[in-house]
């Protein structure tokens, strides 16, 4: 009531149940089921009260611009206020808001809710389909002129009439105009479904009811007719499917646009048709793609209908060359192999399997895919007779034809072949004067007996036997180093020629150098040279620590020159690249050229002369 308080009365009797004042006016109208009762009121307040006991279950600051009625859905009340806000608030959470959703433009209508979703409309024409899962907007649109009047919504359209005297028919689904009409006189109060109608007052306080019913919607399934792959010269029917998703009846005509494309029925009255279409492929190409459309017309829009069609191409044709794979001659015990060509001459893919009614034939596949094949045909003698003849065939079956393979092939005593089991003989480093050997293998994979010679390209290669005959011969190789000289690499090779065929083996041999061992004793003048003894004139000495040698006993020995310098009392020591100076009474010597201490950690180790005119060094 205006004075603020709300009333509760019973429904039967009309007495006074309750009343409940909140001090102001209530904004809004009230609205209420089971669970509570809910209004706005003129203190900003959205009130949740108890229907039997008037118990405020929650009270919730909205605003004071909410004048919209409150709508209640399950666990929600949702509600609009004139700045275009739209919220959800919880109420089994005390009015907690969920989400809000704002419209940006102001609106003095009351929110109209189908299912999961909610209509709101502003006064300047938007309007808005909500998610009220999500809050978020399915689709807006901009409709030419505002609304006062609240719309109302069925479970697939909208209804709503704007200031300008024009009611709207929306779809729910995305917003777009499925009917409108003008009138002369603008909307007084909000909408009313009943039934199959809708009411409405307008300014000349006429009521006008019009039916709710849509009109006719086509709607056809599928869009595409994909016929697929098609014989040549054949003919396909499938189909498609008619419904009117809107009111009253629907009809219309049926068309292909193509005089190989037939349909049935061409025209139709009903809402739910099921038309068949034929195609027919005489005439046509193979491999290639064919596209037309049948164009359906109706009361309820219009709709193409996509046909495709692929015909197929022609069966495959099996193709096989040779038709006889005569082999010739073959080794007993051997094996010989030829190619067998499979090729598809028509259409699709070929495919198959190979046969053969004899057991010496071995195929590298016994199925094949493809148009264009290569198999291998082999013939394995170890089990045929040499001398003999043998025949045999190869079947081969395939989606595109079968054909018979001939095998003729004769068998022959197998020719001698020479194999050895080694390429190279190795016979590392060897003293000189000694005797090493190695030991080879010459052995026949073919037949008949082998015969042959062996041939060494140097005379320090000795050879067990230089001529052989037989299918298995070891061969026993020497070297003789007699007259081989120390620290050389030597290589050489073994020629085998056979009527199997001829080998090479490479021989390698290393003859080791000379080691010269030589000892000394101190005081003593006796040296010994790989234990030969030697005099000398002098002895080795100790000096300052260190073990002075006379330098020419010591490098002649082992191959160096020894060179005197008296005038810079130098001595000079030469081995292949390494040339030492050494100066009597100096504490470095020049080695290559590089000056170096003798001694590091002594300066007092330096050459010295002893009687008769040795020149001794330290070690």
């Amino acid at each position: 009531a205006e004075n603020g308080i709300v009333y509760c009365v019973d429904k039967d009797t009309g007495d006074l149940v309750w009343n409940y004042s909140t001090g102001g006016k209530i904004n809004s109208a009230i609205s209420g089921d089971d669970r509570g009762i809910y209004f706005v009121s003129q203190d900003g307040y959205l009130y949740a009260l108890h229907p039997l006991t008037k118990e405020v279950l929650f009270k919730k600051l909205v605003g004071k611009n909410v004048k919209a009625t409150p709508v209640i859905l399950g666990d929600y009340v949702y509600l609009l206020n004139t700045s275009g806000q739209f919220r959800a608030l919880n109420r089994e959470n005390k009015g907690h808001q969920d989400w809000y959703f704002n419209l940006n433009e102001d609106t003095v209508t009351t929110p109209a809710i189908s299912g999961d979703l909610a209509i709101i409309a502003g006064i300047h024409g938007k309007v808005a389909c909500i998610d009220l899962k999500t809050g978020k907007a399915k689709w807006t649109r901009n409709l030419p002129s505002g609304f006062d009047a609240s719309p109302v919504v069925t479970d697939r359209y909208v209804f709503i009439g704007d200031k300008t005297s024009t009611l709207y028919m929306l779809s729910l689904e995305d917003g777009t105009i499925s009917w409108q009409k003008k009138f002369d006189k603008g909307f007084h109060t909000d909408f009313c479904l009943y039934k199959d109608y809708l009411f409405t007052t307008g300014e000349d306080f006429s009521v006008r009811a019009f039916s709710s019913q849509p009109p006719p919607y086509l709607k056809v399934e599928p869009t595409t007719l994909d016929f697929g792959e098609v014989d040549v010269n054949s003919k396909m029917t499938l189909s498609f499917r008619i419904t009117n998703t809107g009111g009253g009846t629907l009809t219309g005509t049926i068309e292909p646009s193509l005089f190989w494309i037939k349909v049935y029925p061409r025209e139709f009255t009903g809402n739910d048709v099921i038309v068949k279409v034929t195609v027919d492929t005489e005439g046509f190409d193979p491999e290639k793609k064919y596209q037309g459309k049948v164009i359906v017309k109706s009361n309820g829009g219009n709709q193409d209908v996509l046909i495709v069609l692929k015909t197929k191409g022609l069966p495959p044709k099996l193709s096989v060359t040779p038709k006889l794979l005569d082999f010739g001659t073959i080794n007993a015990g051997g094996k010989k192999n030829m190619a067998l060509f499979i090729k598809n001459l028509g259409g699709g893919e070929l495919n198959g399997t190979l046969s053969t009614d004899v057991k010496w034939v071995e195929l590298s596949s016994l199925n094949f895919k493809g148009n264009d094949v290569k198999i291998m045909v082999t013939i394995n003698a170890e089990t045929l007779k040499a001398g003999e003849s043998y025949k045999g065939h190869i079947y081969i079956e395939s989606n595109g034809g079968d054909e018979t393979v001939e095998l003729n092939v004769k068998v022959v005593e197998a020719n001698p072949e020479i194999t050895v089991d080694t390429i190279n003989l190795n016979f590392g480093e060897i003293e000189k004067g000694s005797s090493e050997t190695r030991v080879f293998t010459i052995s026949n994979k073919g037949g008949g007996t082998l015969e042959g010679t062996l041939k060494t390209s140097a005379p320090w290669i000795i050879l067990s036997q230089t001529t052989f005959s037989g299918n298995s011969i070891r061969i026993t190789v020497r070297i003789d180093s007699s007259n081989l000289e120390r620290g050389k690499y030597y290589t050489g090779t073994i020629k085998i020629s056979s009527n199997g065929g001829s080998k090479v083996i490479d021989v390698y041999v290393k003859i080791k150098e000379e080691k010269i061992v030589l000892k000394l004793k101190i005081g003593s003048k006796i040296m010994y040279v790989n234990d030969t003894p030697l005099e000398m004139d002098v002895s080795p000495i100790i000096r300052e620590g260190r073990t002075l040698l006379p330098i020419r006993y010591i490098a002649e020995p082992l191959g160096a020159e020894v060179g005197w310098d008296g005038t810079e009392k130098k001595v000079t020591v030469s081995l292949d690249d390494i040339f030492i100076e050494l100066w009597i009474g100096r504490s470095t010597a020049r080695v290559n050229g590089v000056e170096k201490p003798i001694d590091p950690n002594n300066p007092k180790v330096k050459p010295i002369i002893v009687p008769p005119g040795r020149t001794m060094l330290p070690v």
